[in-house]
C-alpha cells in the first residue's frame, strides 16, 4: 500500500492516504471483479466445452453417414451391376428370339412357296391327268372287248397297225413297259395281262408316265 501511496504522490502530485477501511473494500471489489471474470471465463470454457463436444458428435455422425453412404454405394454398385448383367442377359435372349423369329419367317415363306409348287404341280398333274384318260378309257374299252383269239391275233402280227401300235404303246407307257412290239407282244400273252389293265391305279399315276403318254394322246388319229 504505500508504495501504491508513493506512486500516486510522483505520478499525480497529491497524497493517497489509504486507511484500512478503504482498502478492504477495494479487495473486495477487486475480488468481486476478479470472480465475475472467472465466472465469464468458466462459461466460455464450458461454452467451448459444448461445441467441441458438438463438433465430435457432428464429426462421428458424418463419419457414419460416409460410412453408410459408401455401403449405400456399394449396394447401390452392385445393384447396377446386376441389372447390366440382367440386360446383357435380355439383350442376348432378344438377339436369339429375334434370330428364330427370322428363322420361323424364312421357314414358313419357304412352306407358302412350296405349297404355291405343290398346288402347281397337282394342277398339271390334274391337266395331265384329263389329258391321259382318253387313252385309259380307250384300253379298258379295248381290254374289254379284247378275247383271247385276238390276243392270239395281235401276237402273231409281224408289222402291226399304226393306229393300233400308238394304243398299245400308250398302254405299255401307263405298265412302265417297253414300248417296243416285241415287248408289247410278250406283255400281252401274260394270263394277269387283263386282269392288270382293271386294277390299274389311275389315281396315282406317275408324272412320268403321263408325260410320256401325252405324245400318243396328241396324235390326231388316235382313237
Amino acid at each position: 500500500m504505500t508504495k501504491l501511496a508513493l506512486k500516486i504522490k510522483q505520478t499525480q502530485n497529491r497524497n493517497c492516504d489509504l486507511l484500512p477501511s478503504l482498502y478492504t473494500q477495494f479487495l473486495s471489489t477487486y475480488k468481486t471483479l476478479l470472480d465475475e471474470k472467472r465466472k465469464f471465463i468458466g462459461a466460455n470454457i464450458e461454452k467451448y466445452r459444448n461445441g467441441i463436444l458438438k463438433l465430435d458428435d457432428a464429426n462421428a455422425t458424418v463419419k457414419s453417414m460416409s460410412a453408410e453412404s459408401e455401403k449405400s454405394n456399394d449396394k447401390i454398385q452392385a445393384a447396377k451391376h446386376e441389372a447390366e448383367i440382367k440386360e446383357a442377359e435380355i439383350n442376348s435372349k432378344k438377339k436369339t428370339i429375334d434370330q428364330k423369329l427370322i428363322e420361323l419367317t424364312a421357314a414358313r415363306t419357304k412352306i407358302n412357296y412350296e405349297k404355291e409348287v405343290a398346288t402347281e404341280l397337282a394342277r398339271q398333274a390334274d391337266v395331265e391327268l384329263s389329258k391321259a384318260m382318253p387313252a385309259l378309257l380307250l384300253a379298258n374299252e379295248a381290254v374289254e372287248g379284247l378275247e383271247n383269239k385276238y390276243i392270239a391275233e395281235m401276237k402273231a402280227v409281224v408289222v402291226p397297225h399304226p393306229d393300233a401300235l400308238n394304243v398299245m404303246q400308250a398302254v405299255m407307257v401307263y405298265l412302265g413297259e417297253d414300248v417296243s412290239w416285241m415287248n408289247i407282244k410278250k406283255v400281252i400273252g401274260k394270263p394277269k395281262f387283263k386282269d392288270d389293265l382293271f386294277n390299274y391305279d389311275k389315281d396315282h399315276i406317275p408324272q412320268k408316265r403321263l408325260n410320256g403318254v401325252q405324245k400318243f394322246t396328241k396324235l390326231d388319229n388316235f382313237n
